[in-house]
């Protein structure tokens, strides 16, 4: 699974893709392919995204 998705579905309460997109200031569409691993979001996005999720960015590009 994607970690990004893994990241946003473990928040509690969940947090929807809309909600993300939202958040980092992106299309849901965007969330959708950086999920389906179809394109890789921004350094900026992908700094934005480690704060929400309290995790670094290098644990959303390399999950372990």
């Amino acid at each position: 699974m994607n970690s990004i998705r893994e990241h946003r579905e473990a928040m509690i309460p969940k947090m929807t893709q809309m909600q993300l997109a939202e958040v980092i200031g992106v299309s849901i569409d965007s969330i959708r392919r950086y999920e389906a691993n179809t394109r890789e979001p921004r350094v900026t996005e992908l700094k934005k995204m480690a704060e929400i999720f309290d995790c670094s960015m290098d644990d959303l590009v390399n999950p372990t």
